[in-house]
């Protein structure tokens, strides 16, 4: 009973608070200590997470744009590639480009700062445009082939079918020459510009088998452009509505009044080639192309401005080039030379190659015209022919 009395009894719970009150206390701050730690380490979590979740989308974003940036200049290279030698491309890099036209761009801007003071041009400075691959070839090929009466044939064909007629040869030509190993180096109209680049300023000397590579090479681009006349006799040329509009007049090699070629059904193509030294290179940034330079590339093209349908048109001073080991096989050339005048070159002794022999020694039979055995060619044509011989005499 007196237990009870003490348990029950107000003194008891005055002295009992009196004792609790510093637990009470404690166990409060304790416990808001608790909380107020579960508070900030939510905070930090959450920031943390926030911090975590921008550096992830940052690192997401970084690999999107380095996979980009790779892609697209795996294009670039793979672009640069088809349009370029491969050996030009394991040399240039898209950088450079790009500092070759940030280098075009500065200065392109202070020009035209410049443009109408006295002496402004006079008074600029040098700059050192970043080149971006050049080489000498002491000796190299070059030929350029051209579509008989092509300008006529497009004022009365429309542009998608002269595109088409273009696509189609110049497709073929390309396969050909992957296939001879001769270099095309760009197309200009209906021209197709190609080379076999024989020496070269970063080669070692190799005395006489570099001759020899020489001759070899000429003999290659010689079948290559034997097999393009042949491959140019499959391609449909387009009706003419009005034939009496295409008459080419006499050759400008013989005097002699040429046939109509612009009635033919297929086209027919001149072409010239020429040897000697070159400089190569690439220039500009827009549009780049690998392109050859000098007075060799311009003969070129003057002989295949001169020549005659079906016939190789070289000057007479290349063909010791194509001499292999004391003996020149396999060309078939016409008989005589020709005295041509040309344009920036004077008159110049030329001769025409129109076909290729199995034999061991050189033909100089005399020339037949190329009216008397078209229609064969035309008929061959339709097949793959051996690219040994295209002329059928």
């Amino acid at each position: 009973t007196l237990a009870m009395q003490l348990v029950h009894s107000t003194q008891y719970h005055i002295w009992k608070g009196w004792i609790m009150k510093p637990l009470d206390e404690f166990a409060a701050h304790a416990n808001d200590r608790v909380l107020a730690s579960i508070n900030y380490n939510f905070k930090l979590n959450v920031i943390l997470i926030a911090v975590l979740s921008v550096m992830l989308a940052a690192l997401i974003g970084l690999l999107l744009f380095y996979f980009l940036k790779v892609a697209k200049d795996t294009q670039t290279a793979q672009l640069l590639g088809s349009m370029l030698p491969e050996r030009v491309v394991a040399t240039v890099t898209v950088d450079a480009f790009q500092q070759l036209k940030d280098q075009a761009k500065i200065h392109a801007k202070k020009l035209r700062t410049l443009a109408g003071r006295e002496h402004a041009v006079g008074s600029t400075e040098s700059v050192g445009f970043p080149v971006l691959y050049s080489e000498f070839l002491p000796l190299a090929w070059v030929a350029f082939t051209d579509v008989v009466q092509f300008t006529a044939m497009c004022r009365y064909t429309n542009s998608r079918k002269v595109v088409s007629v273009l696509n189609e040869l110049f497709s073929l030509l390309d396969v050909e020459a992957q296939y001879y190993q001769v270099e095309k180096i760009k197309t200009i109209g209906d021209a197709f510009m190609c080379a076999k680049l024989s020496t070269s300023e970063l080669e070692p000397e190799g005395g006489g088998t570099k001759n020899n590579k020489v001759a070899r090479d000429g003999q290659t681009i010689v079948r290559f452009l034997l097999r393009a006349m042949t491959i140019a006799q499959g391609v449909s040329r387009p009706f003419n509505p009005n034939p009496q509009l295409l008459n080419d007049g006499p050759s400008p090699t013989t005097g002699e009044e040429e046939i109509d070629y612009g009635e033919l059904p297929y086209l027919t193509l001149r072409v010239g080639l020429h040897v000697g030294p070159v400089a190569s290179g690439i220039v500009g940034f827009e549009r780049p192309l690998y392109d050859l330079f000098g007075d060799t590339v311009n003969t070129a093209a003057r002989l295949e401005a001169n020549g005659r349908p079906d016939r190789v048109h070289v000057m007479e001073s290349s063909i010791p080039y194509f001499v292999q080991d004391g003996a020149m096989s396999g060309l078939d050339l016409e008989m005589g030379t020709h005295e041509v005048e040309m344009k920036g070159i004077g008159k110049a002794n030329t001769r025409f190659i129109r076909g290729w022999n199995h034999g061991s020694q050189c033909s100089s039979r005399p020339g037949t015209s190329s009216s008397q055995h078209t229609s064969l060619q035309y008929q061959a044509s339709k097949e793959r022919l051996s690219p040994t011989r295209i002329v059928i005499d």
